[in-house]
């Protein structure tokens, strides 16, 4: 009670507890009555038909006693409300004997209404249904994969952050420990009135994990009035002492560059749909495709496009794979279900931490009767339940309900770093096998999409090696673009993106031809460098200018191939990507913080609209070959 913030409860529930717990000393017969178990009234022969004693007294004496209007009329004369209590329960047995009389009471009866047929039937159908709902949850005790110190809700089995599982495991110690001492300061002593407000503890629940947190950012007007502020002092010193203005600018001024960051920390970023529409308008569009492509799909894109999920996760395991079996016909057998990974530690978990924002919903999928849950966007912003999720669909899929849907045709799904193989010869079993050369290590899906186009067409003739790969990311396509040339002879690549109406199929090799190779080869390097989503974007220079530069400059292109070199970036390159930025801003300079100055000077521009010093911009570039180097 006190632990959750129940005051009312606290207050009247602890005296009623201390008044029991002093009733020996102080009503020593009445303890003795009800330690002998006279709490309660026999009033019929009928078996389990006793009543508390309160209840047996509003049934009999009150009840009977009362007349029509009660003390109304008399009520101020105390005399009389006196004697009308008095020969109450004369009154009332008077009433009694006449019902008897009249013959109005109930005849006698040993049977108890509850073993009524009728009422039987409707007890057991209520089990029943019990027994549904607990088929439903998932057994704490018995989760594969799950964590021994994760503390689990077993009606929905969503799994207790850090917070709340400290709140729930202390609950009990705090409300004892407030119980003592409101008994003692309020009951016993006096020392604070017992009707003084309680503190609160708010102390969450898994009912907190139902709630979106709501809050807004007010760093970014803060910084960008704190930077003007700064600009316009240093501008004014500067020109009345001896300070070198393009010293002070080749320095951030703040705790993190605005350039390539938000005020609360996290990354810039820019609209990756646009290098997409320009990519795509430099090639042809597709109305068909070949019968005898083979598709692979993007796993998450699959689970992220259902907006209302089904009642359950056996239900939604055979929606999402009738929905990749639709791509397979009589002339294609295959297909692919390609999936990332969520390791505790990779470079794009700010990625998924940002993506969280809104809060996350954890759960472990433990059977398919399990219901899938409501705050479906929620869910799918939690990596492990991602993780298992595909893991329940492989178990799901190699079971025998999926035999005549796999018979003789082939499906490769992705678990962790593993792929497994599904199939089925006869329609009644399935089996699963490890494909070996599609084990990676690999953690995005788009990267692993290629591997697995690798697999297609080095592994059937050449005149069928057409794969068409489904998914909405702008990363499918610039990988795809910057791989077109180092597929085995005779691949076709085509990518599906959209939906409904705005569903369309874009030819990869089209977009290669256009661009020429030396691009197509920097399209990856580019793309990591100007933003992506475990890279930082430079605040309002989009994808178009610098697709542009890599077109216009072949010393470019060269460069942003550079990038994935080595994790550890040379000084030519270095001096290179300063090189890019500064040409990016539109501005000639010989360094980024001659950039700087020039804008700030011509423009007064805020620190966001500057290009961003040597220091960060060092540390972007190691960061975006990082990048690089893993995917390529």
């Amino acid at each position: 009670m006190l632990a959750y913030d129940r005051p009312n409860h606290t207050r009247y529930l602890s005296l009623y507890w201390m008044e029991m717990k002093d009733l020996p000393n102080s009503h020593l017969s009445f303890h003795a009555a009800l330690a002998s178990g006279e709490f309660c009234v026999q009033r019929s022969d009928r078996p389990f038909a006793q009543t508390p004693v309160d209840q047996a007294i509003e049934n009999t004496v009150n009840k009977n006693m009362k007349t029509r209007g009660g003390i109304v009329g008399f009520s101020r004369n105390p005399s009389a409300v006196h004697k009308w209590m008095v020969n109450a329960h004369f009154r009332a047995d008077v009433y009694e004997q006449c019902k008897i009389m009249t013959g109005l009471t109930d005849a006698a009866s040993t049977v108890h209404k509850d073993s009524a047929p009728s009422r039987i039937k409707s007890s057991e159908d209520d089990v029943q249904k019990v027994l549904t709902v607990i088929s439903h949850w998932p057994n704490p005790f018995d989760v594969e994969g799950q964590h021994t110190s994760d503390l689990m809700n077993i009606s929905s089995g969503a799994t207790a952050s850090d917070c709340i599982k400290r709140d729930l495991l202390e609950a009990s110690s705090i409300g004892n420990k407030q119980f003592l001492s409101f008994v003692d300061d309020r009951l016993k002593n006096g020392e604070t009135s017992f009707f003084d407000k309680l503190p609160a503890n708010k102390l969450k629940t898994f009912t907190s994990m139902a709630k979106t947190a709501r809050f807004s950012v007010r760093g970014k007007q803060v910084a960008i009035l704190a930077d003007r502020a700064f600009f316009v002092r240093a501008l004014v010193i500067a020109q009345n002492r001896s300070m070198d203005l393009k010293k002070i600018l080749s320095f951030d001024l703040s705790p993190i560059p605005l350039s390539l960051a938000k005020p609360d920390g996290t990354l810039a970023k820019t609209a990756k749909s646009v290098l997409l529409h320009k990519l795509e308008k430099l090639g042809s569009s597709l109305v068909t495709v070949p019968e005898n492509a083979v598709t692979i799909w993007d796993g998450m894109a699959v689970l992220q496009s259902i907006s209302k999920p089904p009642a359950t996760f056996a239900d939604l395991a055979k929606t999402v794979f009738l929905t990749i079996a639709a791509s397979l016909s009589f002339s294609t057998t295959r297909v692919d279900f390609v999936c990332d990974t969520y390791p505790d530690v990779s470079i794009k978990c700010i990625e998924h931490a940002s993506r969280a924002g809104e809060g996350v919903l954890r759960m472990n999928v433990a059977h398919g009767n399990q219901k899938c849950p409501s705050q479906w966007k929620r869910f799918l912003a939690e990596g492990s339940n991602k993780a298992s999720l595909v893991q329940y669909f492989v178990t799901e899929w190699s079971s025998g309900r999926y035999a005549s849907l796999l018979q003789n045709r082939q499906v490769y799904v992705t678990v962790g770093p593993r792929c497994y193989l599904l199939t089925s010869s006869d329609g009644v079993g399935v089996s699963s096998a490890l494909v070996s050369d599609l084990a990676t290590d690999q953690v995005e899906a788009d990267t692993r999409m290629l591997l697995h186009a690798n697999h297609i067409a080095t592994n059937r003739p050449e005149g069928s090696r057409t794969v068409v790969l489904c998914s909405p990311d702008t990363d499918v396509l610039v990988l795809c673009c910057a791989v077109a040339h180092k597929m085995p002879a005779g691949t076709r690549l085509i990518m599906k993106t959209g939906s409904g109406n705005n569903k369309r199929y874009i030819d990869i090799p089209s977009i290669a031809s256009s661009l020429g190779e030396r691009v197509c080869n920097a399209l990856s390097g580019m793309h990591a460098f100007t933003g992506c989503d475990s890279t930082s974007a430079f605040v309002g220079k989009g994808k178009t200018a610098a697709l542009a530069l890599v077109q216009k400059s072949e010393k470019f292109a060269d460069l942003m191939v550079q990038l994935s070199s080595a994790f550890d970036p040379s000084p030519d390159v270095l001096s290179g990507c300063e090189e890019f930025v500064y040409n990016l801003y539109g501005h000639k300079e010989r360094s980024v913080s001659l950039c700087r100055y020039q804008l700030f000077c011509a423009k007064s521009c805020l620190a966001e609209q500057l290009p961003p010093s040597a220091g960060a911009l060092s540390k972007h570039v190691d960061r975006a070959a990082y990048l690089h180097f893993r995917k390529i």
